[in-house]
């Protein structure tokens, strides 16, 4: 039976959190799922820990690595029309987490969809401000009016899902080094399409940065190309 959604995670060294975040994939209310992880150059227990659960798993070499191409392997891959991306560090926060994604796709003009980032219980005080700034507990659909372009363009691979379709046509560009996710949503919102953030999809997902690091990081979204 085709999936109704392929979940699909770059990883490398992710650790033994790693665990934590393919349980909890397991343990969604949408059970009709494929789980396709592709790993560059792991040396710790990833690999291990992946074949502890129903998951396919694929390899590439450290050097074949890159934010855009690598998700661009999705579409050798996966078997729904619906792809999910997901960090290896971002923890999906209860069962919901896929279905709230997935309902956003009744409008044929969404193209794609992300969830909302809460911070880690032990973050530091700026990292709880930044992430309460950018995913606020409201929905979304861009692009609005009063936002800039920079804004309307704001799309995070964190925990995002795409129509597979709609990315055959317009893969994320491979010679960009990072910010695939915004490059691609700018792209297919000036083709008339929208985007959606979903605050109801959660994910646990922050880094320990300080208030330099932590401006850098967020920097992108009120960067113009």
């Amino acid at each position: 039976m085709k999936p109704d959604a392929t979940i699909f995670i770059p990883t490398k060294n992710a650790g033994p959190e790693f665990r934590i975040v393919l349980k909890k994939i397991c343990d969604q209310q949408e059970k009709n799922i494929e789980i396709i992880i592709l790993d560059s150059g792991s040396t710790d227990e990833t690999l291990e820990i992946a074949r502890s659960f129903p998951v396919k798993l694929h390899e590439i070499k450290p050097v074949e690595f890159g934010h855009g191409k690598t998700r661009n392997l999705a579409l050798e891959y996966a078997k729904a029309d619906f792809i999910v991306f997901l960090s290896q560090d971002a923890i999906p926060f209860d069962e919901f987490w896929l279905s709230c994604l997935l309902r956003n796709f009744d409008d044929l003009e969404v193209v794609g969809v992300f969830s909302r980032q809460i911070p880690r219980q032990n973050s530091k005080e700026v990292q709880r401000f930044f992430y309460q700034y950018y995913f606020p507990n409201k929905k979304i659909i861009r692009p609005q009016s009063e936002f800039n372009s920079s804004q309307n363009r704001f799309f995070s691979n964190v925990s995002s899902c795409i129509r597979k379709d709609v990315l055959q046509k317009y893969p994320f560009d491979e010679t960009i080094l990072t910010s695939e996710d915004q490059d691609w949503a700018m792209r297919v919102i000036q083709l008339g399409f929208k985007t959606f953030y979903e605050p109801d999809s959660l994910v646990i997902h922050s880094h320990d940065h300080n208030l330099k690091q932590a401006l850098f990081s967020f920097k992108w979204v009120n960067s113009i190309y």
